[in-house]
């Protein structure tokens, strides 16, 4: 869990630091039984996400989903929250992504 500073938006962009994709990293832990809890949860896929976790500049007009929660398939996914833009824009340009897992499938 945490920043990853990586959309797939930015996947096919040169100038984009990271060796490799994400569409290719998030397929590889799929193939072990681990998933995004954000996309798993809300059914989005990914880079359509509909509730972002950070704000560039602390800019709510420059908004990207960054942050990630991966699970095993071993648990659940219950819940998945994301902070509020404006509860966390002075402290900092992310807001929490907070999942719930428990323990064993339903």
């Amino acid at each position: 869990m945490g920043d990853f500073n990586w959309n797939v938006i930015w996947d096919k962009c040169p100038s984009y630091p990271l060796y490799g994709n994400l569409a290719n990293t998030v397929d590889l832990l799929n193939l072990r039984g681990i998933r995004s809890a954000y996309h798993e949860f809300f059914k989005e896929d990914l880079g359509k996400e509909t509730k972002p976790t950070f704000f560039m500049h602390h800019n709510q007009n420059k908004p990207y989903h960054i942050d990630y929660c991966f699970a095993s398939s071993d648990f659940n996914i219950s819940n998945v929250e994301i902070g509020n833009f404006n509860d966390w824009t002075e402290r900092s340009d992310h807001v929490p992504l907070i999942a719930t897992l428990e323990c064993g499938k339903k």
